[in-house]
């Protein structure tokens, strides 16, 4: 066992040093308890040994920290103190000490505690582990149950595209006329007729954000960037045949909501028991974050290509999600001219200087980009972040056409 044992006195270093040494146990030694403190931080061990009268930082100031840092609550903390009044011992305790032995000791005592806090730590692992497994059968069994109701929640909603008594969805916009068949149109309004009197109504929206975007009249292969409704059969570059624009939304959302479920399963079998996340909408400039967050991972847009509000409408138009587009950084609509590129910058900078605050300090920023008009060196530089590492990596498009291979680059950075 790993045992971490600080006295400034190197007679009693020596003496704990041969004990420690001769239980097998595996030991690191300080002669103050700043530099006990440093190596605990640094290492956090099951056992720590102090002396309570040390230079700099005293016995007890560490034991207290320790029982502050989050590795450091299931400790075993064992002090060495000369004073044996009541109050002396009171403190002792008060700083959260488990156990303390008055010196002098012989060795033959301080094998014995040690053994005994041997004992403790293994039967307090034992204890923790079998919590552990009892709290996540019951969390495994709770997530049953939300399973079981989602899963028959979906297939509820789908069964209803079949019903002649389907509810209607409301009025569509000359968007979503346009650019869906008429079936189509009617099957998805339908769907979203149902998802909001549902108990999973956001999963319900995930399907049919999905299902939407298959559905729409555009080419196979022109998925991503659809410039005008398809209407007429066409010669299909994906599938190397011709093939008629979709009429139907049903087998969609069908494939969509049956896979989505399944992935929602496989996620909650690998996702720890206090795991959560939070998705905000918001201007990453200026949001309001609370620090302690352990780093970021960001894909920021690329300047001048893509108009991500115009390409999702289809999202925005069948969810009624409140278009921001006029805050996009880099839009195709503002082009690549230099103005564009300085202000894309400028913007990329911003939302890193803003999110530094909430950041621990040496937290990474990993950012996954295309950098083909070399932008981040200086983008990096007006925010502060120094890079550390450049991992390219080649990106697989499953849908669309491009000429040549595409690469992007993964910047791991950190603010300087």
């Amino acid at each position: 066992m790993r045992v971490l044992f600080a006295d400034d006195d190197v007679i009693a270093r020596t003496l704990l040093a041969a004990v420690l040494a001769d239980l097998d146990h595996e030991a690191t030694s300080a002669d103050n308890g700043d530099k006990a403190w440093e190596a605990f931080q640094l290492a956090p061990v099951p056992l720590v040994v102090l002396d309570i009268n040390m230079p700099g930082l005293d016995g007890l100031e560490v034991c207290r920290r320790i029982r502050t840092h989050e590795a450091g609550r299931e400790t075993f903390v064992l002090i060495l103190t000369a004073r044996d009044g009541r109050d002396d011992l009171a403190n002792v305790l008060e700083a959260g000490a488990d156990d303390y032995v008055a010196k002098p000791t012989s060795p033959e005592n301080l094998r014995a505690r040690l053994e005994i806090a041997k004992r403790r730590i293994a039967q307090d692992m034992a204890r923790r582990t079998a919590e552990s497994e009892l709290a996540r059968s019951r969390w495994l069994a709770g997530i049953g149950e939300t399973t079981i109701a989602l899963e028959h929640e979906i297939r509820s909603v789908v069964a209803g595209l079949d019903s002649q008594a389907a509810p209607k969805g409301g009025r569509a916009s000359s968007y979503l006329r346009d650019w869906y068949a008429p079936q189509a149109l009617a099957e998805l309004l339908s769907f979203r007729g149902q998802i909001a009197r549902r108990e999973h109504a956001d999963v319900l929206h995930v399907v049919l954000a999905r299902a939407a975007r298959s559905a729409r009249r555009t080419r196979h292969f022109d998925l991503e960037f659809p410039r005008s409704p398809q209407l007429e059969p066409y010669w299909c570059h994906k599938h190397r045949r011709t093939c008629r624009p979709v009429e139907s939304a049903s087998h969609f959302l069908r494939r969509y909501a049956l896979d989505t479920l399944e992935r929602i399963k496989q996620f909650q079998r690998l996702r720890g028991r206090a795991s959560s996340a939070s998705v905000l909408h918001d201007d990453a400039r200026s949001i309001q974050l609370e620090a302690g967050f352990d780093g970021i991972i960001t894909s920021p847009p690329y300047p001048g290509l893509i108009d991500y509000h115009e390409q999702h409408r289809y999202a925005y138009e069948l969810l009624g999600l409140e278009d921001r587009r006029e805050q996009e950084l880099g839009p195709a609509a503002r082009g690549s001219a230099r103005a564009a590129l300085s202000n894309y910058s400028q913007g990329i900078a911003a939302v890193f200087e803003h999110l530094r605050p909430a950041l621990k300090p040496g937290a990474p920023v990993l950012i996954v980009v295309n950098d083909r008009r070399d932008l981040y060196p200086e983008i990096l530089a007006a925010a502060g972040l120094k890079l550390e590492e450049r991992h390219r990596r080649h990106v697989n498009r499953r849908t669309g056409r491009r000429a040549g291979e595409y690469y992007e680059d993964v910047l791991v950075t950190r603010f300087a």
